[in-house]
């Protein structure tokens, strides 16, 4: 998928940035640093397949359901699973308030997706950084014209 391979290559690329920034995450950040890559590259796709709701409401399916994956108690699972929508909806808002249409330079959003990433939604100094916010600006702007560029060759059908 699409979404899985932007995911997996921008935590690689990004990584190492977010640690020379001062941020060590624990084997939990990371998996939370992931899952919250995931849930802003869903966003970047939604927001370029808006008038494809078949197409995003399938990618949020999958999104969902993948939490049955993640290691943890039968609970936990269902838990995660349970609140993956919400998570999913409450990260849409966060973003879709920072997005400026029209506006090249899109800092605001960068940064509202590095809070969510590596603070849990909270303000952080180490977060008004130029190579971050220049890292995840690049990501979010090629992302959405390869999305772009990969939806003209297929047709959403029932």
């Amino acid at each position: 998928m699409l979404c899985m391979k932007y995911s997996k290559g921008f935590y690689a690329q990004f990584k190492p940035q977010i640690e020379e920034a001062g941020f060590s995450l624990s084997k939990e950040q990371k998996m939370e640093f992931s899952r919250e890559i995931l849930m802003a590259d869903l966003w970047i796709i939604s927001k370029v397949l808006s008038p494809d709701k078949k197409a995003i409401d399938k990618l949020h399916e999958i999104f969902v359901l993948g939490h049955r994956n993640i290691l943890g108690s039968e609970e936990e699972k269902r838990e995660m699973v349970r609140s993956a929508p919400d998570d999913l909806n409450r990260r849409y808002k966060i973003y879709d308030d920072a997005w400026r249409d029209g506006a090249g330079d899109q800092t605001l959003l960068a940064i509202a997706m590095l809070e969510q990433m590596l603070n849990r939604g909270q303000p952080d100094h180490r977060l008004i950084n130029i190579l971050l916010t220049f890292s995840l600006n690049t990501h979010v702007l090629v992302m959405m014209q390869s999305v772009s560029e990969f939806r003209k060759d297929f047709e959403i059908s029932d």
